[in-house]
């Protein structure tokens, strides 16, 4: 009975924990395509790119959770800041800024899952 109890505890909690993962992912695409109405194609690999940047300063690093989170939130939103100027800015004012915009997106994803 206690191995079943620890079994069921793991897998609500992994349960939840990928739940929440998939609403963070969810939020991002209607968060962004609600404000700007423009799709989005790469959410996922700047989400995953964040996760291994944590991973690599916590678990090769050595770094402490304080440091590594911190770290990884502003460097996240540093590139994303840097892509926004650099890339997307470009596209808002074309009459047919939505199709451009996601071919820009899937090139994106595609160079960043490289």
């Amino acid at each position: 009975m206690d191995s079943f109890l620890s079994i069921l505890i793991s897998v609500v909690s992994f349960g939840l924990l990928g739940g929440t993962i998939y609403a963070l992912v969810a939020a991002g695409l209607s968060l962004i395509y609600g404000t700007a109405l423009l799709p989005q194609a790469a959410n996922g690999q700047l989400f995953v790119g964040a996760g291994l940047l944590f991973w690599y300063l916590e678990v090769v690093q050595g770094w402490p959770l304080w440091m590594a989170a911190p770290f990884t939130i502003l460097t996240a939103g540093a590139f994303a800041l840097f892509l926004e100027a650099a890339l997307f800015r470009r596209f808002y004012g074309l009459p047919d800024r939505n199709i451009t915009f996601l071919i820009v997106m899937v090139g994106l994803a595609q160079v960043l899952r490289g």
